[in-house]
């Protein structure tokens, strides 16, 4: 699989919350250490999956929610704009 480029900005700080997390892993997880681009692709890669497995669900469910029809507003099919009549009558 081909890879884009992408150019990340982020303050000092957050690079150093990054490297602080990353570095903390060589030698008990990733013997050999992992460089900062493979710890934000592995980071994205295992938020996406949390992303789907838990959220994706929910905004699934209200998007079908809101795309039930609105039986109540607009009776029998008709336009709810005062005096145009039924749809039909344009």
């Amino acid at each position: 699989m081909a890879m884009k480029s992408y150019c990340l900005k982020m303050t000092d700080d957050m690079w150093d919350v990054v490297d602080r997390h990353r570095l903390a892993l060589v030698g008990n997880l990733i013997p050999q250490g992992i460089t900062r681009a493979d710890y934000i692709r592995e980071a994205i890669t295992q938020y996406s999956r949390q992303f789907e497995k838990r959220h994706m669900p929910r905004i699934q469910s209200a998007k079908n929610d809101l795309d039930e029809p609105l039986g109540i507003f607009f009776p029998d099919n008709e336009m709810d704009l005062p005096g145009w009549g039924k749809a039909t009558d344009w």
